[in-house]
């Protein structure tokens, strides 16, 4: 496995951030803009968790994405995670 694969591998924080965000936005270049990182990084990111998974995320149509059912389940257990993290700083501001 190459070093840029082991790179996006480590990082479950951000490839759920992706993810999610893609899933909103109905749109990895959306996400990526979003995230300020280019559409194949996250694109990158995407793919890896879905090895890690073992599951699709999502239904590729060119430019569309659409989630499939183990997408929609890995959204809702990540975005109140991704939105807690969001937050955190807020929270800690007197």
């Amino acid at each position: 496995m190459s070093d840029k694969n082991v790179r996006y591998k480590h990082n479950r924080l951000q490839q759920l951030r992706g993810f999610c965000y893609a899933a909103q936005e109905g749109s990895v270049s959306k996400a990526a803009e979003r995230m300020f990182l280019s559409q194949p990084s996250v694109s990158l990111q995407i793919q890896a968790l879905e090895r890690e998974l073992g599951a699709s995320l999502f239904d590729r149509n060119g430019p569309n994405i659409d989630l499939t059912h183990d997408g929609k389940l890995l959204l809702d257990l990540a975005q109140p995670i991704i939105e807690g993290f969001a937050g955190l700083d807020e929270s800690f501001q007197a």
